[in-house]
């Protein structure tokens, strides 16, 4: 149970360094870019914006290291589980996890894009 413990925080310290290395560019962006002293008043496209904003930077800086954090695990998990096919059925089965969760993931940005290209060329 030691080594469990072990793992659990490598792969934690891992996550968070990944997650750590957000771009100072991104932050230089602000999220509401209207409405503001000198700026134009919002409009609905502006909210659209905001939408699109969030939901790229939580795939992309959150949904995919948390992801590829969690595929590690599995791996490691492989690794130490000794010939244990019960250890080793359930790492697969978690890689197999987050895989079809990574991939319903992208389905649904795929999705949430398109309509928000839709919105933004019919205002």
């Amino acid at each position: 149970m030691n080594l469990h413990i072990s793992i659990v925080l490598i792969v934690t310290v891992i996550a968070l360094l990944i997650i750590s290395f957000v771009p100072v560019v991104f932050a230089q962006e602000a999220l509401v870019q209207c409405g503001g002293a000198g700026q134009n008043p919002c409009t609905y496209s502006d909210l659209v914006g905001l939408v699109g904003r969030v939901i790229n930077f939580a795939i992309l800086y959150i949904a995919i290291p948390v992801g590829v954090a969690f595929i590690i695990y599995g791996g490691v998990l492989i690794m130490i589980s000794g010939g244990d096919e019960g250890k080793v059925t359930k790492a697969k089965e978690l890689i197999r996890s987050v895989a079809v969760g990574l991939l319903i993931t992208f389905g649904a940005w795929a999705i949430i894009q398109t309509v928000l290209n839709l919105l933004f060329k019919s205002s």
